[in-house]
């Protein structure tokens, strides 16, 4: 069996200590991107439904049909879009 001096295994430790911070830091990182991309995926998702109820309102208004359609957050996306649309 090969002898290391104090000094050697000193190195070893470092370089193992070094390789674990490193696979816990893609750990992290590699978390942290599927959380962001979660989080993409459920803004997108509702943004898609807020555009399709936004143009159905648009659609039956042109239609002269009366759609019930839940309250916009702000109150006034509906407003500029049946006005940009006019």
């Amino acid at each position: 069996m090969t002898y290391f001096p104090p000094e050697g295994w000193v190195a070893l430790s470092a370089i193992a200590a070094m390789g674990i911070l490193a696979f816990l830091i893609v750990l992290a990182r590699m978390s942290e991107s599927s959380r962001a991309m979660t989080r993409l995926r459920i803004e997108a998702a509702e943004l898609r439904r807020g555009y399709a109820e936004r143009l159905a309102a648009l659609r039956a208004r042109e239609s002269g049909a009366v759609v019930q359609v839940d309250a916009d957050p702000d109150g006034d996306t509906i407003q500029r879009a049946l006005k940009m649309a006019a």
